[in-house]
């Protein structure tokens, strides 16, 4: 949905994280409302409501394009605060790109703004023809066939990823699956 008259609508929480939640949003038109798409928009927490602590190891090392930011950082100051939540943002954006553009079979990054991430949303159709999340790996129980496809889906991935020197330490929660593919979520 690209028209200048798109007006974004809040659905609701998706998902709740320990640094970020996952909201449904809809963007459409309100001239042309069957044109519509709904998105996740993943917003990062400022880090004083995060529960996730351990933050600073997972950024630690990368530079800053400013040295105020970096600065601020070191600070702690409020304004320090909001640069270290916007980090993580585009952390994941640069990565979330990074795998797109590799072919994997990532969500579809739409935009960033701030400390938003605003990517396709990944889902399934049930038996009714009601479309929903696609769920969680963990929360299927696929045929051996379909587990089969799913290993060698996600081997495949890997390989690429290794093989581009990109690392991902949360793989074994995060898969997602659908019928034709899955999502890894940071």
């Amino acid at each position: 949905m690209t028209s200048q008259g798109a007006i974004d609508t809040e659905l609701g929480v998706l998902k709740t994280g320990k640094e970020a939640d996952v909201h449904l949003v809809e963007r459409a038109d309100p001239l042309d409302p069957a044109a519509g798409v709904v998105m996740a928009a993943k917003r990062y927490r400022s880090p004083e409501h995060r529960t996730f602590h351990r933050a600073a190891s997972y950024t630690e090392g990368r530079s800053m394009k400013r040295s105020r930011d970096e600065r601020a950082l070191k600070r702690k100051s409020t304004f320090g605060r909001q640069v270290a939540a916007g980090e993580w943002a585009v952390s994941e954006w640069g990565a979330l790109l990074r795998l797109w553009d590799l072919g994997l079979p990532v969500p579809y990054p739409v935009q960033i703004d701030g400390t938003e991430i605003l990517m396709e949303w990944i889902t399934v159709v049930d038996e009714d023809g009601t479309v929903e999340t696609a769920p969680r790996l963990a929360q299927t129980r696929p045929s051996p066939e379909l587990l089969a496809a799913y290993f060698e889906q996600l081997t495949d991935a890997l390989a690429t990823m290794v093989q581009n020197g990109v690392v991902h330490g949360d793989t074994s929660r995060e898969v997602w699956s659908s019928s034709t593919r899955w999502a890894v979520r940071r």
